[in-house]
């Protein structure tokens, strides 16, 4: 598997720095997170992820603390999920809007 490259620039992110990423689990849905950004991008079924580059994302605002780590979805696909480098941790959940 090969590397993909997204230019989040595109999507007013000051940094390329990608965190995490998660796959719904239909796979229908991708989310790639940076620090305080995550770009959710919706996949065509079989459609590769090699293609996530040329898709429209759409970014949302994440507010789990000035540094923000990981990101999932939560079972049900309803809400997303996401966690930062804070001690002690707190898990932050939104739920899905599109």
């Amino acid at each position: 598997m090969g590397n993909l490259d997204l230019d989040l620039g595109r999507y007013g992110v000051s940094t390329n720095l990608v965190t995490d990423a998660s796959i719904s689990s239909d796979g229908r849905l991708v989310v790639v997170r940076t620090y305080t950004v995550g770009i959710e991008f919706q996949l065509a079924e079989g459609m590769p992820l090699v293609n996530l580059s040329n898709l429209k994302g759409r970014p949302f605002p994440l507010d789990d603390g000035p540094q923000g780590e990981g990101i999932t979805y939560r079972a049900d696909n309803k809400a997303i999920m996401s966690i930062g480098e804070r001690t002690p941790a707190f898990l932050y959940q939104g739920e899905r809007d599109c």
